[in-house]
């Protein structure tokens, strides 16, 4: 199995370990909205496709208990000064934990990844014990007009949910409508767009932004139905929002 694009050394050295928008500023935010909302000091919390594991070393750093789950984690037994947190290999639409066991849960930038998005949503709010808390950091819609999608035969993968974090960006209210019906209660919306912009920044000084062309339909895959503007146009479209959610007693 290839290495994701966070595996790559350039892409590291311009993003840290974070490896998404906001970074771990944007998740200590969070963090700090489920605290006001009543995520208790010590809890177990997990995070659905933990990458480095960054965000499990700040919450254990915080004296949470951390489980991280992803298709590359990092160091797969590891600790932090607050103690130790546990990396799982494996995949967040098929989570292997038991019911109702957590109290809380991250999905930093990961959904709009999910093949199903309610599926995936299904399996947080079943390892969640009632009340327990959902943080979501990912891409948004920018518009309510409907992204364009090449004609079937011809469609890219870029553009298939699943294909690209691009294809899952909702807007921020089908996101909310998203979490509801998965049996959320949605406490708190916001737009971090600032976010994703100080992201992209960082990746064209870095002489990255060549390396994210998977995330956008290449001119080879458009079609006779697409053309360039399309693909700009779909371009302008995107931000960033952040989420908390409560599972339903």
């Amino acid at each position: 199995m290839s290495l994701p694009l966070y595996g790559t050394e350039a892409f590291r050295e311009a993003c840290g370990e974070t490896l998404r928008p906001g970074g771990l500023e944007l998740t200590r935010y969070g963090l700090d909205l489920m605290a006001e909302a009543g995520l208790a000091q010590g809890g177990l919390v997990f995070d659905a496709g933990c990458g480095t594991g960054a965000s499990a070393r700040e919450l254990s750093g915080k004296g949470f208990g951390a489980v991280g789950i992803d298709w590359h984690p990092g160091q797969l037994d590891a600790g932090s000064p607050g103690g130790p947190f546990h990396l799982v290999q494996g995949d967040f639409m098929r989570l292997p934990f038991k019911d109702s066991v957590f109290d809380g849960a991250l999905a930093e930038c990961t959904l709009s990844l999910a093949p199903d998005l309610a599926v995936a949503l299904a399996g947080i709010a079943r390892v969640l014990k009632p009340g327990g808390l959902l943080l979501v950091q990912d891409l948004v819609l920018r518009t309510n007009r409907p992204q364009p999608v090449p004609d079937a035969g011809a469609a890219s993968p870029y553009l298939a949910r699943g294909g690209s974090c691009l294809a899952g960006a909702l807007t921020l209210a089908d996101w909310g409508l998203a979490l509801a019906d998965a049996g959320f209660d949605v406490l708190h919306r916001e737009d971090v767009s600032h976010a994703l912009a100080l992201f992209m920044a960082k990746l064209v000084w870095y002489d990255l932004a060549d390396e994210l062309s998977w995330l956008l339909p290449k001119s080879a895959d458009r079609g006779a139905g697409a053309c360039a503007p399309c693909a700009n146009e779909v371009r302008k479209r995107y931000g960033y929002g952040l989420f908390l959610a409560r599972k339903r007693h």
